[in-house]
Parts: C-alpha cells; sequence; structure tokens
C-alpha cells in the first residue's frame, strides 16, 4: 500500500492500524508501507540516498528493530523498552521490520525520505 501524501516530511505511523498521519514539516518523497505476509519476498537494494529514521517505541511492550539484508534475511538492529526512541541512518531501498517479544510483525515498511516512526 502507498500512501498517496507526496508532500510528506515527517510522518508517524500508527503500527497496528495501518495509517499514517502527516505532521506539521513537508517533503515531496512517500512512504512505501509494506505487507507483512510479503516478508521473505523483499530484501534491501544498493543504497544510494541515504537518510535517517527516528524511532519511538509507545507501546506498553518490547520492540524489536529488523533490518531486511541484501539476502532478505532479518537482521536484528535494536531492541526498543517502552518510552524508547532510537534514530538510525539507512538508505531508500532498506526495509524495516517491527516485531512484538513474541516475533509477531508489527509493522513491515521502507521509507523513502526522513521519517519520525511512532510505533502505538
Amino acid at each position: 500500500m502507498y500512501i498517496k501524501k507526496t508532500s510528506i516530511i515527517i510522518i508517524s505511523i500508527l503500527f497496528g492500524t495501518g495509517c499514517a498521519t502527516p505532521l506539521k514539516r513537508q517533503y515531496s518523497k512517500p512512504v512505501e508501507e509494506l505487507r507483512c505476509s510479503d516478508i521473505g519476498n523483499i530484501s534491501s537494494t544498493e543504497g544510494k540516498s541515504k537518510y535517517q529514521i527516528e524511532f519511538v517505541n509507545s507501546l506498553d511492550q518490547t520492540v524489536n528493530m529488523f533490518w531486511i539484508n541484501y539476502e532478505g534475511e532479518e537482521e536484528l538492529k535494536q531492541t526498543m523498552l517502552p518510552g524508547d526512541s532510537w534514530g538510525v541512518d539507512t538508505y531508500v531501498t532498506h526495509p524495516w521490520v517491527v516485531r512484538n517479544n513474541s516475533g509477531k510483525c508489527i509493522a513491515f515498511y521502507n521509507s523513502k525520505s526522513r521519517v519520525f516512526i511512532e510505533i502505538k
């Protein structure tokens, strides 16, 4: 699913609800929201456009942040406790998966710009 906003600079994705809410700052590249069922079919490709993503865990549970590598395998990059925030440099062509401690996919996406992700 593509979010049809073409002027988003910072967004908040509400994981588990499948929606994205634009915040005040604007910019031109959309965010690609992927389906958890696509895990295993999508991998990172050569990264040319670097950006930073910031995650904030607003859930009352721990979540694990996985980067999907070039072979399509998940690599754990960060464990976030409730209330934690974490910023990471990444590339436009590098997808990310958010999982709970039970391993359930909460979200799977690839951003095409600098974003703020609130996990709710």
